[in-house]
């Protein structure tokens, strides 16, 4: 299926690539006619395992390019902070401010990115792992706050201040390429770069037209970091472009390119292989797919509706004492003359109390209820916007989300209400897996923000299902 050797195994960035073409033999292998045993929700699961390990692999790169940008320009804006040209109070300032903040951010990335990925891909993915490790690249930049603010600065004025860190980056260029003759230099090219950056971060500020009221309650330094200063470093970086007569580069290039390339092909095989599960035996209701953790017994009291039934399921399988006794993605046939639970029996049935901010269903004489898909749904929508510890006696029910809400929404707050929505989705035991999750703002709606998640609930045959819920404090 996959043509494309590796090359020698060295450097981080050819151990990604490494790491990735053997994920891609492995999943060669399981879809070959003598390993593929006629399951094609099994060859799913596994596709998705493959297709996280590639795009695990092109964020390390990312953070790999990322980190080299800022290595290139610390020691320019060094030197540049060194040369005597005339200086204003702001001027010193904005530039010693950013090269604290790259100086931060070097040690940041030191310490979170890999230095190599260890261990065979086919022994990650035989145990439904990823082989190559997702270090959260969004949630590492979000989290960082390595800039001083300008002096004065409040979280409630941002914009102004943004604008003000622009001009003195003009000023600083203008009075280095004066000194400097106006000859091309490097020193000259990293405080350009660093103004290109600063311009782009504060431009985007102002046409977004944030109101900075929203943001006065906030730490300034995260304000500051978040919303501006991380957005102009990494624009900056931006601006260095790879050069093909480096070989590092090429490999750089040439592994982020083909780990992109082949995700979109196994995406579309995973799609497929889904489509085949769906109106295959899957869809009957007769065969399941184990996941993470579950043991024989608990396959047998989801879709038994009890535990002491595991010896109904038929094909070889492993004694049922103990949790995680079945490896992930495990195909498991449900004995002849022992029906699945149905889809009510799964995702259960509770009390309608109508839509999230809405008033309760008018009393027709009864209680109404949801049923299956429709209660789980639901479920979802009222966990996500209950607050986590809120409820005394279920202190691990709801989600970390309605105490965001409110805050300034930027790159690493939308990140943290996004993780926070999945964890949240993650501890209902009726979801199987998360495919997609994004956050977003409402217009003319400062305090409430737009959760949408694709999650696939457990049970044979079932379709995945849109989650969408406006949330608010």
């Amino acid at each position: 299926m996959f043509s494309q050797s590796p090359p020698p195994y060295g450097t981080l960035i050819n151990q990604i690539y490494q790491q990735g073409y053997a994920a891609l033999v492995w999943l060669d292998s399981v879809i070959s006619p003598a390993s593929a045993s006629g399951n094609p929700a099994s060859l799913s699961t596994q596709a998705n395992l493959v297709l996280n390990t590639l795009l695990n692999g092109v964020e390390i790169i990312n953070g790999l390019n990322i980190q080299a940008g800022v290595n290139n320009d610390y020691p320019l804006l060094q030197q540049a902070a060194a040369i005597p040209i005339t200086y204003t109070s702001g001027m010193a300032q904005t530039i010693d401010n950013r090269i604290t903040g790259l100086a931060n951010l070097q040690v940041t990335l030191q310490s979170t990115l890999p230095t190599f990925i260890s261990g065979a891909a086919s022994g990650y993915l035989n145990l439904g792992q990823v082989a190559i490790p997702d270090i959260n690249l969004v949630s590492i930049l979000g989290a960082w706050t390595g800039e001083p603010t300008p002096g004065g600065y409040t979280a409630g004025n941002l914009t102004p201040y943004a604008s003000g860190n622009q001009q003195n980056w003009v000023a600083l260029v203008s009075g280095y390429a004066s000194y400097l003759g106006n000859s091309p230099t490097t020193v000259l090219d990293g405080v350009v770069r660093a103004a290109q950056g600063s311009l782009a971060a504060s431009t985007i500020l102002q046409s977004l037209s944030i109101q900075d009221a929203t943001t006065s309650q906030l730490s300034p330094l995260l304000v500051w970091n978040t919303a501006y200063a991380l957005p102009a470093t990494l624009a900056a970086t931006r601006l260095i472009s790879p050069s093909p007569a480096l070989a590092s580069d090429q490999n750089s290039m040439a592994a982020r390119s083909f780990l992109i390339t082949m995700a979109e092909q196994v995406a579309g095989f995973s799609i497929l292989a889904k489509g085949l599960a769906s109106s295959a035996g899957g869809s009957s209701g007769l065969a399941i797919i184990t996941q993470q953790g579950q043991g024989l017994m608990d396959v047998a009291a989801q879709n038994l509706g009890n535990f002491e039934r595991w010896n109904q399921l038929a094909g070889t399988v492993p004694a049922p004492w103990g949790a995680g006794a079945l490896n992930p993605g495990t195909y498991i046939t449900l004995a002849s003359g022992s029906p699945a639970l149905t889809q009510a029996q799964i995702l259960g049935t509770d009390l309608n109390f109508g839509a999230q901010n809405q008033p309760i269903p008018t009393w027709t004489g009864d209680f109404q209820t949801n049923t299956g898909i429709s209660n789980f749904r639901a479920s979802l929508g009222r966990r996500l916007a209950t607050t986590l510890g809120s409820l005394i006696y279920h202190q691990t029910y709801g989600s970390r989300i309605p105490p965001e809400i409110g805050e300034i929404l930027t790159i690493g707050g939308s990140a943290l209400i996004t993780a926070y929505g999945q964890a949240a989705i993650s501890a209902d035991p009726r979801t199987q897996s998360i495919l997609s999750a994004t956050t977003t703002t409402i217009n003319g709606a400062p305090n409430a923000v737009q959760f949408n998640a694709t999650v696939q609930p457990i049970g044979p045959g079932l379709q995945p299902i849109g989650l969408n819920e406006v949330l608010s404090p």
